[in-house]
Order: C-alpha cells, then structure tokens, then sequence
C-alpha cells in the first residue's frame, strides 16, 4: 500500500532533468536555419549581420545536407547551375575596362562581386536545403516564417513613417573598427536605414526601406513575402491567425503607398491577376469573388484617402523613367560592344550623366551622378555581369519553374507561381540580391515538392529518375578530360582569334577648352557636349586616318569628360601602338585647329554684330539731333530735357559697342590647350575577354558533349562500373562463344551456360528480355528464357503483363544508354528487374589489330628486290 502513491512520482521525477533536452529540440528541430534566417531578420537587422545572414545559414544547411546519402535536386538544375558557373567567369573579366564606363581597376569589384555570388550560393542551398527536409520542414512552416518576414517588412515601413530619421549604429558597426566601417560598400552593409530620402517633387517625405538600406529593395520583398502572409494567415491551417489577417493588411497598405513603389504595385496587381485566373481555373469562384471584393474595398479606401492623390501624383510624374531607358540603353550597349558573352563580372561607374558629358555630383547638385551600368534592375545586372547567355540561363530556370508551376493546382504552388511573377514582372526595375533572391528559390522548392508530389500521385516518380548532386558531380568526374581538352581548345581558340585581331593600344589626349567670355555676351558659348560632337567631325577622323596610314570610323573614337570641369577627353584604341598615338595626338591638333577656325568665325560675327550696334546708335543719335534742332528753332523748351538723355544714353550705348567690337577684333582667341599629353597603353582587355569566352564557351560545349554521352553511354566493355552504373547487378557473365547461331552451346562453355541458366531459374519466375536488337542478345535471351522454365514457353515478352520479375541481356558492345533506358522504361511499366546478363566479347588489343591487318595486307607489305616474274 506504502508503494502505491510513489509511483506517479518516479515519472515526474525522471522528466525533470530530461526538460531541457526536449526544450533544446524544439529550438533546433530539423529546418530551424532556414526559419530562424527568415523569422530572426529584424535581431539581424539591429545586429548588423542581415546583408550576410543568408551566407551564414546557408553554412550551417550545408553542413546538415552533409549527413545525408543522397542529395535531390530540383529538375532544370542544370540550368542553374550553368548560370553559377557564368557568375565564376566573372571573376576573369572584374579589371577588364568597359565601353561607356569609367576605365578604373578597382579592387571593390571583387568584394561585390563576392556579396552577389554569396547570394546565388545561399538561395541555392536553401533550395536543396528545402527539397530533401520535407519530412520535417513542412510547407506550413516554410510558408509561416515567410510571413513573419512579410511582417517584419510592414514593421520596418512604419518605422520609416513615424521616425523617419532614426538613426543608430548597429553592433557589428560598434564592434569593427573605424577604418573599416567608413569604407562605403561595408557602411552599406551594416549601417542600419530606415528611410530613403526622395527628393523629387511628387513627394516631401521620406520613402520608408527599413530594414533594408533602400525603397526600391523594401516594395521588392514586401512583393516577394505577400503570398507567403496570405498562405499562412488565410490558408486552411491559418487558425486564430484568420481574425488578424485583414487589419494586417489594411496596416500594410499604408507603407506600401508612402513608398512609392510603382514596380511594386505593378507586381502585387500580376501577383492579384493570377491568382483570380487560377481559382478561376479550377472551380474556386468563392475565392474569385472574395478576392474581387477584397482589391474593391482596397481601392476604395485609397482612393477615399489622402492616399490616393498621392498614388496619382506618382504615376502623373514618373521622374525616373528617362534616366532608367538611358541607363537600360548604356548598359546593353557596353556588354553588348564589350563582353557579350560572359559579361563584366560586376558593375561599373558610368563615364557621364544623362544630361551632359561633364556631368557629376556636386555641391549644389549632390545627386547628380547616374547610378552605375548594370544597376535599377535584376535584369540589367545578370545581362551586364554575367552576359548574353548567363541571363539566358539565369530566365531559363526561373521561366521553366513558373510554366511548371502554372500546371499545379495546389495552394502551396500558387505561393511558389506568385513569387516568381513578382519577381519577373520586377526584373527591369529591381535588383533582387539579397533575402529576395532567397524569396525567389524558396518558391521554386515549394513547386519542387508538389511537382514530386504530383508525378508520385501518377505512378511516375521512381528512385532512379530522381535527379541528384551526385549525378552533375559524377557528370564531371567521369568527363574530366574531356572537359579539360575542350576548355584548352576553347582558350585557344579565343587567343588565335585575339592574336589575329592584334593587341588594342589605348591612345588618350586631353584638351582642356576655357570659357569665350567676350563672345559668350553675344550667345555664341559653346558647352562641352557641342565640342564632343566637333571631336566626331569628318575633318578630324579625316586627319587621324591621314596619322595612322588606315581608315578610322567616327564612332571608334570615344569622347568624355572629366565631371564638372571643360576637360575633353580623346580616346582611341587601335592595333599599333605608334599609329594609335598619332591618331590621336593629329585628334587633338584638329580639334584644336577647327576651334579657332570657329572661335574666328564667330568673332566677325561678333565685331559685325558690334559694329551694326554702334551704326544704329549713332544713327539714332542724329534722329535726335534733329529733333533738339526743330525744338530750339521754334523757342520750345517742353521736351528738351528729355530728348538730352536719350541722346546721351544713345551716346553711351554706342560707345560701349564700339569698344566691344575693339576688344574683339584685337581679342586673342584660347581655342584651348592639351592638358595631358597624348599617350599610348597596350591594352589586353580584349584578350582577356577572348580567352574568358573561349574557355567558358569550351566548358559549356564539353558539359553538352558529356550530356550526349552520358546518354548514350560507353560501351558496356569500357564501364567500370556496370552494376552501378547501370543500376542493375550483373547476375551472370557468359563468354561471347558459349553459343553457336544455332543456339547450341560449345563443350569448353557448358559450364558458364549452365551457371547462367541456374542463376536465372534462382530468380523466377522471371521473363528474359534483351536490351539492345543485336542477334545474339535476342537470341540469349530467348535461349535463357527456354531453358529457365520448366513450362518450355519461350515468348518472354508475352509475359511480362503476369510475371513481375524482368532479366535483360546485353553483350559487352551494348552503350550503357541504352541498357538505362530500357531498365527505366521496364520499371515504369512496374516491373522489377533483377539483374543483367552480361555477353562478353572480347575486345582485341592493339598487337591483335596490327597483326589482322598485315595478315589481310601481307602481300601489300612484302618487298623483294628482285622484279616479280612475268
């Protein structure tokens, strides 16, 4: 009796102890780095670490990927991952100098360049990450970490609303040192912001961006994180989350407005469209209906509200548009002229502003200065950085993953179809590196796993047509060398071509142009934009052509300015040093020379000008001097005052353009002046860019030369590997003699046929089938067939409907290709096969070879100097 209330202690006594390993599980459940990077962002924001918190959770998600055997990959993983590799070539051509750009050699590029590949890296491990966690990272929690990042977006908005000029240092700003955190690419990315300061006149606010640095990057992920809020808080599984849904909403919508993010609203009413199409679609009029509702009563109250004249004065003054279309046309014109197939790696100062060739920031105009080529848009910064093809890749995949998704009816993959709208109706506005490049994977692992949920719900998903990293990285592995002699192949053909073409020598001259300050009075200034185009006069291309002994095109020479100066700058690039300097030192004499020639014809203007000034005044001074006659003859003195001071101002009217047009006849006339002398630079961008392209071009045609192989596969002689690679185990091997056309067997092989027919009748009932239409597979196969029955019934093919088992033959000749197509094929038709059988032919050496081919040529071969008989 005494045992009895002990009992119910001892239990409670164990867990005491064993609280806190439970505790510690459910903190770091399986998933947790991908929840934690998503729902910790505002701890990372005021730590300093969110530029990089992808980069950090992505190394913990490798190192959880590390434990497994197998690592899925998504379909069209190639494609991706061809794009990584075109992100690795720009690591060649980061010095290489761009058209239209300023030609420095910047050592920054290769830390942005290394933040932006950070990105791609850590968005395509949280993709991996996401496809091989689903059985504990559930796409309820997926979509919920999701919203809490959407939230914490709408937080940080308000925050730019209410104190739009918070400003405080961040941890990891406290914590480095001062010579670090002053460099402004680190200053960006551990600074915190909380607005973005607009200075156009459509708004007289701050545009809100926390916890990002800009505007344009907040309306980018408040895009990309809605459908993930709308999943979670109004899905099936959204509970008492449902209640707080719409007033979250109706919250968010205020800083969306104040942000005056046009891309934004397009791709929230694409993201609107779409999902009343799909619902549409499948039957669910009852969420057509209350999305309708929802977007009227939306519209409504902006409009009602002072909100909506602000949405209308945005669109009725769209200030940037202009400056997007020059930078958009700079940017495909560089990389187009420049480096079209691999691009620029990063991306470059732009040598102007939009509005003149001197233009710059300044005191009185601090934001003068045009953003840099391959800026305002993911579209112009995969075209400029990575080329023509890597932006072919990088819309390949995201582009195959929508029109996949489109196909999938399930909520999870209208999140994963949004997502991905959002991102490309923004790609010409909005770059998406960061947390949003993340967004954008995240939904292409959700369409992953209802795509593999899909095919498992037709019968079609089998373990051996799973993609894997194994299988791109065996890829490799098996067709290293042949990589390796088209990558040698390709740079040397990049190089010859290079070679052939000649090195570029660089010549530059500048010219420094000052003010006409007496002809300037006559409106007769020439700016700095008037001279460039001088500089592409006929005569002067006429004079470099007659320097360098070859015809020169006008738009080969390159005409800039330093900012905010009258500094011209020429510029030429030619294949002779010695013909590049005179080219552009006779540049620089001719615009020189066509200057004055100007400067002299415009001060005959100008004396003419003079002159005509003072014969009119004189001319109107003897008009008054009639009229003080008339009035003195008659004895009238009304008016005469008067007419005594417009003579005197006629007077002095005329005097002073008489001594302008003095001074400007003898006036000496500064047509301007070579500041820095002509020079000459061997450049070797050009062959840079050769050989880059011609390597990365080598690599892509060996990777399809090895794809092509790899479906068609070696001979099955060559494999190392046969079960492995065939993924089927070899159950038997029989000599290629051991059976006459006849179908009988020799003695000295009775042995290998009997162990063949044994090992066969181990596995039945089991039908035989040949892989490949040679004579001999079909004619083993049905051999094997016959005798492994007892029933004698040898049409092997007639039961396969009745018999689940399935062994195929294949001689040592068969490609491995065909032998997995014919094993995937069998088991999509859900059999199993459970061997192969294995005809050996033996493959002759070269010593063999060379003897057939003197014994069938023997008399070809012998020699006698003796003439042969008649």
């Amino acid at each position: 009796m005494t045992v009895v209330p002990l009992r119910p202690l001892r239990p409670s006594t164990l867990a005491t102890p064993a609280a806190p390993a439970v505790r510690r599980r459910r903190l770091l459940r399986p998933g947790w780095p991908l929840t934690w990077m998503l729902v910790g962002f505002p701890l990372w924001w005021v730590l300093g670490i969110s530029s990089f918190i992808g980069h950090l959770a992505a190394v913990v998600m490798v190192l959880e990927l590390a434990r497994l055997r197998r690592i899925r990959v998504p379909r069209s993983t190639g494609t991706w991952l061809l794009f990584l590799l075109w992100v690795i070539a720009g690591v060649l051509v980061l010095q290489v100098a761009a058209p239209h750009a300023v030609p420095d050699t910047s050592m920054g590029r290769y830390i942005s360049w290394a933040y932006r590949f950070g990105w791609y890296a850590s968005a395509t491990v949280a993709l991996v990450y996401i496809g091989n966690m689903r059985e504990h990272l559930t796409t309820s929690r997926i979509t919920r970490a999701g919203a809490a990042m959407f939230l914490t977006v709408v937080a940080g908005g308000w925050l730019g609303i209410l104190m739009p000029h918070l400003v405080f240092p961040s941890v990891l700003e406290v914590v480095l040192p001062g010579s670090l955190t002053h460099v402004e690419f680190i200053e960006f990315l551990i600074h915190p912001e909380v607005s973005q300061d607009y200075a156009q006149a459509v708004a007289s606010h701050p545009r809100p961006s926390a916890p990002f640095s800009y505007a344009n990057i907040w309306g980018l992920n408040f895009a990309c994180f809605l459908p993930f809020f709308l999943h979670a808080w109004l899905g099936p599984d959204a509970g008492w989350r449902r209640r707080l849904a719409l007033p979250l909403l109706g919250l968010a919508t205020v800083p969306a407005i104040l942000s005056l993010n046009r891309g934004m609203w397009i791709a929230v009413v694409a993201m609107a469209v779409v999902v009343a199409l799909r619902s549409a679609a499948h039957g669910r009029m009852r969420s057509v209906v209350a999305l309708g509702a929802s977007v009227l009563l939306l519209a409504g109250a902006v409009a009602f509200s002072p909100l909506g004249d602000l949405v209308q004065s945005r669109i009725a003054n769209p200030v940037s548009n202009d400056g997007r279309a020059s930078l958009a046309t700079l940017t495909v014109q560089s990389v187009l002229e420049g480096s079209p197939v691999i691009g620029f790696g990063s991306t470059r100062d732009a040598v102007s502003a939009f509005y003149s060739i001197a233009g710059g920031s300044s005191p009185s105009c601090p934001l003068c200065t045009p953003p840099a080529l391959g800026t305002q848009g993911q579209l112009w910064l995969v075209l400029y950085s990575q080329g023509v093809l890597g932006l072919v890749f990088y819309l390949g995949f995201l582009g195959a993953w929508l029109l996949r998704g489109l196909r999938l009816p399930s909520p999870a993959a209208t999140v994963g179809v949004c997502v991905l709208v959002a991102q490309v109706v923004t790609l010409p506005f909005y770059d998406s590196i960061g947390i949003s490049s993340v967004a954008a994977l995240i939904a292409v692992g959700l369409l992953w796993r209802e795509d593999d949920d899909r095919r498992a719900a037709a019968g079609h998903t089998d373990p051996s047509d799973e993609y894997s990293l194994g299988g791109f990285i065996g890829l490799t592995r098996r067709h290293a060398l042949l990589l390796l002699v088209c990558a040698v192949a390709g740079v040397g053909a990049g190089a010859a071509y290079q070679v052939s073409q000649g090195p570029q020598s660089v010549a530059t001259v500048s010219i420094f142009v000052p003010e006409e300050s007496e002809l300037a009075d006559v409106g007769r200034e020439a700016t700095l934009d008037t001279l460039a185009q001088l500089a592409r006069d006929r005569q002067v291309t006429s004079a470099m052509a007659a320097a360098a002994e070859h015809p020169i095109d006008p738009d080969d020479v390159y005409v800039s300015a330093d900012p905010n100066s009258r500094i011209l700058n020429l510029r030429y690039a030619g294949s002779q040093p010695g013909a590049a300097l005179a080219a552009v030192d006779a540049a620089g004499e001719t615009v020189i020379r066509l200057r004055t020639e100007l400067l002299d014809a415009e001060r005959k203007d100008a004396v003419a000008q003079f002159d005509a000034q003072y014969t009119s005044g004189i001319a109107a001074v003897a008009t008054v001097d009639e009229s003080l006659d008339r009035l003195r003859d008659s004895g009238t003195g009304v008016g005469l005052e008067t007419l005594e001071n417009q003579r005197t101002a006629l007077l002095d009217a005329a005097g002073r353009a008489a001594g302008r047009g003095a001074r400007a006849a003898v006036m000496p006339l500064d047509a301007g002046q070579v500041v820095r002398p002509a020079a000459v630079t061997v450049s070797h961008d050009a062959l840079v860019v050769a050989m880059g392209t011609g390597l990365f071009l080598g690599l892509l045609v060996g990777l399809a030369l090895a794809r092509v192989r790899g479906v068609v596969g070696a001979p099955l002689a060559r494999v190392r590997d046969v079960a492995g690679s065939a993924e089927v185990p070899v159950i038997a091997t029989l000599p290629a003699r051991a059976v006459t056309p006849d179908g009988r067997t020799y003695a000295d092989h009775e042995l290998a046929w009997r162990s063949a027919v044994d090992v066969v009748r181990l596995h039945s009932p089991a039908a035989v089938v040949a892989a490949g239409r040679d004579e001999q597979s079909l004619l083993v196969a049905e051999l094997l067939d016959d005798r492994s029955h007892d029933d004698g019934r040898t049409d092997a093919v007639r039961r396969l409907g009745a018999e689940r088992a399935v062994v195929v033959v294949a001689t040592s000749t068969t490609r491995l290709g065909r032998v997995r197509r014919r094993v995937a094929g069998l088991r999509r038709d859900d059999l199993d096969v459970v061997g192969l059988v294995l005809i050996r032919r033996p493959r002759p050496g070269w010593g063999t070879r060379l003897r057939s081919v003197i014994t069938t040529h023997r008399k070809d071969f012998q020699w006698s100097p003796f003439l042969p008989k008649k």
